[in-house]
């Protein structure tokens, strides 16, 4: 449990004041400045006034206060959960139960609350009035924002058993426990609140906190208890465009540009099986019934809405296709929109390289054309566009330089296929074409993918001119020895031996032919174009005739074994042949695997650009609907 303070020198100061001693005195100057700086903390103030002015009565000569040994001794008890020693103490001054224990302004209830004691309070709220539970500590909470904030329901429900008005009139519980993410207790406390009690700015804020922090079904249930939240916005828009830089599309199960093509061959069923559960569908459900609600309003005032943010631009962004698809359906023309920038949904698609937004221009018809030739305030057109350099955040799916200037080509010439002839000349206001200005943008990811290639090759080389020498040299040393007189291996017959002479073949050819690929490599010119497919195809040549070597080494081995120790426990050997082959094999093609899946994108661009004539999204969402 974490409260977030701040000192008069700014500092930051985290936790319940009684776990900030050393903070103490700097936070007490500060809390006049903070009561007055927000409503909620006005309203705290009130209702601290108020229970001081009930307490008054208590207060008079009680010696059991912030300076009492009873005091100390009760904090300690609270903080430990030792009810035995507080029912003694209780017993001698029952104010104990409800009083302030130590200087800061702590009460017993609020201290065992915040460590989530559950018995310890569970029989202190039986020796306290229903009253004395809307006490406030010194830090201007109840014991019930407290178990909010642990999340312990068993706690906040033997106090709301005791007084079911904790929470009305005051949200603060509520936020406290949506912003810790405390899913189920926010879905309890809600079950004690009527629209009436707070006011609809106080529901609105409650509505971001629990969406921010995806707890998409209890948003349902905010939104089944006041519906007007839908159509509310603040500076950043309606809950709606919140959601929109969410990406909660279905058709789009696969994150980034090359990330989706090797989670497609590797993992498809564990990520189709994460993302079909059960919150995507919550938030599906989330999505509708707030467009419902939007789509209830008058054109011009829902339209309003979607354009001022322009929240297809922020779907676009995160390439959020099925929310797209939905608002779409019902305002075609949104799909035009422009922003600041004179970009389009397509244009934004370009640069923040979403893929599945992208692939939408082939069903607009013959405004394709008009996109794909407007030029923007820099006269970059879209070709332009992707010929920039990706975000960072896009470049980092994959760490290495070659294989991220291998998915930076193959994006522009996806762009590029769809552009007229005429597009490929035209200079922007720098006066450079697509191609040049790709050029300038990947100068140094040019580099580094040269490095990395160089290196990667030396490398690999070596290993291989290994394996052959080893090769070689076994080729020449068969297992058994041979015959003095007529050179004939002893062995010959056995059928072990036979795979011997095959896995030295394999052995042989795949380290040789690995070798000459990875010389290829290093006498390469290193353009940019030869790394989108001239050489990643030599990468993965070479990477799989090495791992073809390493195999037939290691077959090698176990054939060996077999020849010469198959009559001395059997078992043995094989469970330890086995053993090894399994596990070196599985190793080395995990670790190659990552290689060549990954220079491998022809296929993905394919699948992922569909033809002019297949049906449109915006039908398929239409039948889906209905």
């Amino acid at each position: 449990m974490k409260r977030l303070m701040r000192s008069r020198s700014g500092r930051q100061i985290y936790g319940p004041k009684w776990q900030n001693i050393e903070a103490n005195r700097e936070i007490e100057h500060d809390e006049n400045a903070l009561r007055s700086a927000s409503a909620e903390s006005i309203a705290i103030a009130s209702q601290v006034s108020d229970a001081q002015n009930n307490q008054d009565r208590t207060r008079e000569g009680n010696i059991s206060g912030s300076g009492g040994r009873d005091g100390e001794s009760m904090y300690r008890a609270a903080l430990e959960g030792d009810w035995v020693a507080a029912e003694v103490l209780l017993s001698r001054d029952p104010t104990l139960a409800f009083d302030h224990i130590t200087e800061d302004g702590d009460r017993a209830l609020h201290v065992a609350t915040a460590m989530k004691h559950e018995e310890f309070v569970q029989k202190l709220v039986e020796k306290m009035s229903p009253s004395d539970l809307e006490l406030l500590d010194g830090q201007g909470y109840t014991a019930c924002c407290y178990a909010a904030i642990s999340g312990v329901v068993e706690i906040a429900a033997a106090l709301m058993k005791k007084n079911t008005n904790l929470i009305k009139n005051n949200v603060t519980a509520l936020q406290k426990a949506a912003f810790c993410g405390n899913k189920e207790m926010v879905s309890y406390l809600l079950k004690f609140t009527q629209v009436e009690d707070f006011l609809n700015e106080q529901w609105f804020d409650l509505l971001l906190l629990v969406v921010r922090t995806k707890m998409y079904d209890v948003a349902l249930e905010l939104l089944e208890k006041n519906g007007s939240l839908a159509t509310m916005k603040n500076e950043e828009g309606t809950i709606l465009h919140l959601l929109a830089r969410e990406d909660i599309s279905h058709s789009r199960t696969y994150k980034g540009l090359l990330q989706s093509y090797r989670d497609r061959l590797v993992i498809r069923g564990f990520t189709r099986r994460k993302i079909g559960g059960v919150m995507q569908e919550d938030l599906r459900l989330l999505v509708e019934k707030l467009w419902m609600q939007i789509k209830n309003l008058e054109q011009a005032t829902a339209l309003e809405l979607m354009k001022n943010p322009p929240i297809l631009h922020d779907a676009a962004k995160v390439g959020n296709v099925e929310l797209i698809t939905m608002l779409t359906h019902t305002y075609p023309n949104l799909i035009w929109n422009t922003d600041n920038n004179g970009y389009t949904i397509f244009h934004i698609a370009i640069i923040y390289r979403r893929e599945n937004i992208f692939k939408l221009i082939h069903q607009s018809g013959a405004m394709k054309h008009l996109i794909t030739t407007s030029q923007d305030q820099n006269g970059d057109t879209i070709l332009h566009l992707a010929a920039k350099l990706a975000s960072p955040s896009r470049r980092k799916i994959v760490s290495i330089p070659a294989l991220q200037m291998q998915g930076e080509l193959a994006w522009f010439k996806e762009v590029e296929a769809i552009v007229p002839p005429s597009c490929l000349k035209t200079r922007n206001k720098d006066g450079l074409t697509p191609r040049e200005l790709f050029s300038k943008e990947h100068k140094n990811l040019l580099e580094k993918s040269e490095t990395w290639m160089r290196n990667t090759a030396d490398s690999c080389m070596l290993i291989a001119t290994l394996m052959l020498t080893v090769v070689f040299a076994a080729a020449f040393t068969v297992p058994g020895g041979n015959n003095q007189e007529t050179g004939i291996p002893i062995l010959l017959k056995r059928i072990w031996f036979t795979c011997f002479i095959i896995f030295e073949a394999i052995a042989l050819f795949g380290s040789t032919l690995s070798i000459i690929t990875f010389w290829s490599i290093m006498t390469s010119s290193f353009d940019e174009d030869q790394f989108l497919e001239a050489l990643p195809y030599q990468l993965k040549l070479g990477l799989s005739s090495l791992l073809i070597s390493l195999v037939g080494a290691v077959s090698i081995f176990m054939s060996a074994y077999f020849l010469v120790f198959v009559e001395v426990r059997a078992w043995l050997i094989k469970f330890v042949i086995i053993w090894t082959y399994v596990c070196l094999i599985g190793a080395i093609g995990m670790e190659f695997g990552k290689l060549l899946i990954n220079t491998s994108l022809q296929r993905y661009f394919s699948a992922i650009m569909p033809h002019p004539n297949k049906k449109s999204l915006f039908g398929q969402y239409h039948m889906t609907r209905e």
